[in-house]
């Protein structure tokens, strides 16, 4: 789904995470190389470092909303720094990972114990304020992106999920994309509401009217 990113993204990505890790006290910075091998691994399609970059990108219009904009930074970019399909692990894994990197680090308690809090809340998007629930929006804006954009994320977590037997994807698939359907809301912040919500809803019940038209499949957001 995704393009390349350019050598100046990857540059300013590495710049604001390595100003994270140094603000929020670290006295080490981890290997930013790591966190972009981790996403570069092949069985990715989504979930790779153009994900994050979009991620950074709401972030930088949404930052007013965070009570500790930097450790909602470091939060996005490790969501999904573990990721193997169809394992139903990936987030606590990533914090785990996380957690390796704050300790060589020797990031304080409170910002690291908060930051992997955030990580392993992206499982299941379920939080209703504060920074956590910021980050879980962000996570989830691809849900309201234009409906080509929308197309093109079904497609890469498809080509994730290749190994996957078709009707069997499509019965998965489609219990998750309801599950955002029958929410209440699908952004828990005003911000990503007003903006995303209805296109959201309208593209949800795209792809489950074409995931009914084709049959009946398991994915993850």
């Amino acid at each position: 789904m995704n393009h390349d990113p350019s050598p100046h993204e990857l540059a300013a990505m590495q710049v604001s995470f390595a100003d994270a890790w140094r603000q929020l006290g670290a006295r080490h910075v981890p290997r930013f190389a790591e966190v972009l091998e981790r996403y570069a691994e092949p069985a990715r399609a989504y979930h790779t470092v153009e994900h994050v970059l979009a991620c950074l990108r709401w972030l930088a219009v949404s930052e007013d909303l965070a009570e500790r904009p930097l450790e909602v930074r470091l939060a996005l970019i490790y969501h999904d720094v573990v990721y193997v399909p169809g394992r139903v692990d990936n987030e606590e894994r990533s914090a785990a990972l996380f957690g390796v990197h704050a300790q060589a680090s020797r990031l304080p308690t409170g910002p690291a114990d908060r930051i992997a809090r955030m990580i392993v809340g992206t499982a299941l998007h379920r939080a209703d304020d504060g920074d956590e629930a910021l980050v879980n929006d962000i996570d989830l804006a691809v849900l309201g992106s234009s409906p080509h954009g929308f197309a093109r994320y079904e497609a890469a977590i498809r080509e994730e999920y290749a190994h996957v037997d078709p009707a069997l994807f499509r019965a998965g698939r489609e219990r998750v994309l309801r599950s955002f359907v029958e929410a209440t809301s699908i952004y828990r912040t005003s911000f990503f509401s007003r903006r995303l919500e209805a296109q959201a809803r309208t593209n949800l019940a795209h792809a489950l009217r074409s995931l009914q038209g084709r049959d009946a499949g398991g994915a993850s957001s």
